[in-house]
């Protein structure tokens, strides 16, 4: 008897005759990937070993590749319980006598227990067991890839958490730079107010000290005037000698009133 054998990848099982047919759709909200392997076997089946449809279908919510990988993996799965007699049997394992994995009188017994009356009569298909391993299958694929997502979502909620607290620290430093140039514009205009007080006041000082130079040199002038005048009168005869000239006695008035002013 031939060994079981798993297909490796989705080449592998075209090469073996599968055909692939693949697409996509939109369930609330989350695009979700599906994936078809089928073959048409002949013989054996219910149809008096007319042929039967051979079929595994994946699905996933994170890529088409996924989608492929769990349809691999449920037809692997139906094919080592249609060849192997058992879903679980590894990949491997010689081959049952036929196609149902079981001998003849062990699948007319099993046929046997398969009529479930619940309310009426309703056949428990072989086809029927086939679909829930392969859902089965299929649930167990989507659980490992919904803890995969969650793992992802805690560690980017982490990633998160911290890239808010070194924002909040940033923050924190910007506020203290910000209340520093405050200051310091503060300091700048009281600068720029206490210069403008001090132009102002030296204005003043300059304006004042060119009066005062030139009320010194008008009295430098009238001490040169009263000199002459003094040099004069030293050497004058007489007192009429001095009054004598009206000019000299304009010059002496002038510089008496200067000189007092």
């Amino acid at each position: 008897m031939a060994a079981v054998t798993d297909f490796a990848n989705v080449a592998a099982a075209q090469s073996a005759g599968y055909s692939l047919t693949q697409w996509s759709r939109v369930v609330g909200g989350v695009p979700t990937f599906s994936t078809l392997l089928e073959k048409t076997l002949s013989g054996g089946g219910t149809n008096g070993g007319a042929g039967f449809r051979f079929a595994a279908n994946g699905e996933s919510t994170v890529s088409q590749a996924a989608a492929d990988a769990n349809a691999l993996t449920a037809l692997n799965a139906q094919r080592r319980h249609h060849y192997g007699a058992s879903p679980g049997r590894a990949s491997g394992d010689s081959d049952s006598p036929h196609s149902r994995g079981a001998p003849i009188r062990l699948m007319r017994r099993k046929k046997q227990t398969t009529t479930l009356k619940v309310g009426g009569i309703t056949t428990m298909d072989p086809r029927m067991i086939d679909h829930l391993e392969q859902q089965l299958v299929q649930a167990n694929a989507t659980n490992a890839e919904l803890r995969a997502r969650v793992e992802s979502a805690d560690r980017a909620e982490a990633s998160a958490r911290a890239a808010v607290s070194e924002a909040n620290v940033r923050l924190q430093q910007l506020e203290k730079a910000h209340a520093r140039q405050k200051a310091a514009e503060d300091n700048a205009a009281a600068a720029q107010r206490l210069q403008a007080d001090t132009e102002r006041e030296l204005r003043a000082v300059q304006t004042e000290n060119t009066e005062l130079r030139a009320r010194l040199k008008r009295a430098c002038d009238d001490v040169e005037k009263i000199a002459a005048l003094n040099e004069r009168v030293r050497s004058a005869q007489h007192l009429d000698d001095l009054l004598a000239s009206s000019a000299i006695a304009g010059e002496a008035a002038a510089a008496r009133a200067s000189f007092s002013g």
